[in-house]
């Protein structure tokens, strides 16, 4: 059976974020030097600095010139409002992936809304993968929790969320929806987002447009596809669909967006886009894949808003850094909302089916021209 390996900088990367969301490092300190922390982790200087480099770009952490780096202000870490058995519901949220700037985000709305109503909140993270977090979902204690809030996104995570709603344990999806089930969940509109993005580059010119992704497997995925390709037939373009389309395949190894078999394959899909006709417009799935063909297009002399246009989704912290328009979601309201949800559940007032899709904005910057 083959194994899946991470580079030790993506496991001492998760590990350290681990740390963060555990409240390890206190919020207004400087975290320990390079060399500690190096020690700290069991890891060379020159990988703690890789680590602490990839911590910055992404938001998590922000450098302090002369001083080191900090936690970003803006990150409210989840800290359990309820320190003893006295609160009356218990919630928790389960996610089988490393706690990014998206998930913090989602995590900290969750949270906040636990405190603002006297619940205990509980993060039920499994950074090794989704089998492993199935495996703590099947062993839950509902006796314990009032109620979960799932990041659907895997089948065995689905199976066994869809299991213990038809128990009738109160079960609510963020982000995807669990197939086949009458799950609530609260998600963004994915497809209005791509919609306008899309519409947005092909009022710049006549030229067909390109969508960059990986396979669709997620229900956010498949939906802001379906977003570029209403854009596409709605200007006429929809018989370019097929040759415009790049699917990225997933990463052998961890699956994840940031290690380095992904971005080799988003480098190679790059760099054959980028080799189309100048100028030309392309919608990426998300914003690690548009920072990628940013990175490659720099390395081939090409500048984003002028050789080639450019929007990405999501709009992480360094899409600013990085002058690239993306379509913003808001995240924090997305986890407030799912718990807010879950709360209503949890006193009696189910809502089978529902489902609720908060609006998205269109962030326009340098990456898709600036005389419009």
């Amino acid at each position: 059976m083959a194994r899946c390996y991470k580079s030790k900088a993506m496991r001492l990367t998760d590990e350290v974020l681990r740390d963060i969301w555990n409240n390890c490092y206190p919020r207004n300190c400087r975290l320990p030097s390079e060399e500690t922390l190096a020690v700290r982790y069991n890891c060379s200087r020159m990988t703690m600095r890789k680590i602490l480099t990839s911590l910055i770009s992404d938001g998590i952490l922000i450098k302090i010139p002369g001083s080191g780096t900090k936690l970003h202000p803006q990150l409210d870490l989840p800290v359990p409002p309820c320190a003893d058995n006295s609160c009356c519901k218990k919630i928790a949220a389960v996610m089988a992936a490393f706690p990014d700037i998206l998930t913090i985000e989602v995590n900290r709305g969750i949270h906040d809304y636990a405190m603002q109503n006297g619940i205990s909140f509980t993060l039920l993270q499994n950074t090794e993968g989704p089998t492993l977090l199935a495996q703590n979902l099947k062993q839950l204690d509902t006796a314990v929790f009032s109620g979960v809030i799932g990041f659907g996104t895997d089948a065995a995570c689905n199976d066994q969320l869809r299991m213990l709603s038809e128990k009738g344990f109160p079960v609510v999806c963020v982000d995807n929806p669990v197939d086949g089930s009458a799950i609530p969940y609260i998600g963004v509109d994915n497809f209005g987002g791509m919609y306008s993005a899309a519409a947005h580059l092909l009022t710049r010119s006549e030229n067909a447009l390109y969508y960059i992704g990986h396979r669709m497997e997620r229900h956010s995925q498949q939906e802001r596809y379906r977003g570029y390709c209403a854009a596409m037939t709605a200007y006429g373009m929809d018989e370019f669909i097929p040759a415009c389309s790049i699917t990225i395949p997933v990463s052998q190894t961890s699956g994840k967006y940031l290690d380095t078999d992904q971005e080799r394959l988003l480098t190679e899909a790059a760099e054959k886009l980028l080799a189309n006709p100048h100028p030309f417009g392309v919608v990426a799935e998300c914003d690690y894949i548009a920072r990628s063909i940013l990175k490659t297009a720099e390395k081939m002399h090409l500048v984003p808003g002028k050789d080639f246009f450019i929007i990405g989704f999501d709009d992480l912290p360094q899409a600013e850094k990085m002058d690239l328009s993306s379509v913003h979601q808001p995240r924090y309201e997305l986890g407030f909302e799912a718990a807010r949800l879950l709360d209503q559940i949890i006193n009696g007032h189910p809502v089978p089916g529902e489902s609720r899709l908060l609006p998205v904005t269109l962030k326009l910057r340098g990456s898709s021209g600036r005389d419009q």
